[in-house]
């Protein structure tokens, strides 16, 4: 068992329960153990009770500071190349992983940016070219090889995440192309003062819209974009 939950698991034990109220009740009645000392057991088992809060920080604490360091997994600490990359993906659920699936049936170099470490690892899995990042930090961008690519597809669902990235990103390429999916038609005309180049309302089909817009933004003919969608 790992140290927090050894720790966090022994305090919270050590603390009374209700059934010592019982236990110690009956014992008194049959005058088995003094009212005296009933009184001073059931004081101590109520104290304890009262402090399983603070237990529970102390054994959280205890765990955090002697547990062993653990070996940070690979696919969370390979860095994204800087060079080559037409497309960045902002996020890895259903419909990132849908724009990487025909970005990549289009010859579309890409790469997609995950902030979640289970998600990355579930992606790295199925063979999608995804990185941890924070997607609003200017400077990890540029690792992401932003100065050059052509294009930035945000798909997360998270309004003011994505007004952030959507900042960040237009503040380093004036004219990239940038296709968000949206919540409502509120949220996309704030995406649009934004600088946002496509912004695609929540649909059954909003992955495909999301879709559609980068390629066609990434210069694929229309043709061959509505035939394989």
């Amino acid at each position: 068992m790992p140290w927090a939950a050894t720790a966090k698991t022994a305090l919270l034990l050590a603390a009374g329960g209700e059934f010592a109220f019982i236990v110690v009740g009956l014992a008194v009645a049959k005058d088995i153990v003094a009212s005296d000392t009933g009184a001073i057991v059931l004081a101590i088992t109520a104290l304890s009770m009262a402090m399983i809060p603070l237990l529970d920080l102390i054994g959280k604490h205890i765990g955090e500071r002697f547990a062993e360091p653990q070996e940070p997994r690979p696919a969370l600490t390979e860095l994204p190349p800087q060079e080559g990359v037409e497309a960045i993906i902002v996020g890895c659920g259903r419909v990132g992983r849908l724009v990487s699936e025909m970005l990549t049936l289009h010859d579309i170099k890409h790469i997609l940016i995950e902030s979640d470490p289970a998600a990355v690892t579930r992606c790295r899995q199925k063979g999608l070219p995804v990185y941890f990042g924070d997607a609003t930090n200017a400077q990890f961008l540029k690792r992401c090889g932003i100065i050059l690519a052509k294009g930035v597809v945000v798909t997360i669902n998270k309004p003011s995440v994505v007004e952030k990235i959507i900042t960040t990103v237009r503040a380093l390429r004036e004219k990239i192309l940038i296709v968000a999916r949206v919540r409502d038609a509120e949220h996309a005309r704030i995406l649009y003062k934004l600088g946002v180049s496509d912004a695609v309302p929540e649909t059954i089909e909003a992955s495909l819209q999301v879709t559609e817009a980068t390629l066609v933004g990434l210069g694929v003919p229309t043709g061959p974009v509505i035939a394989s969608i």
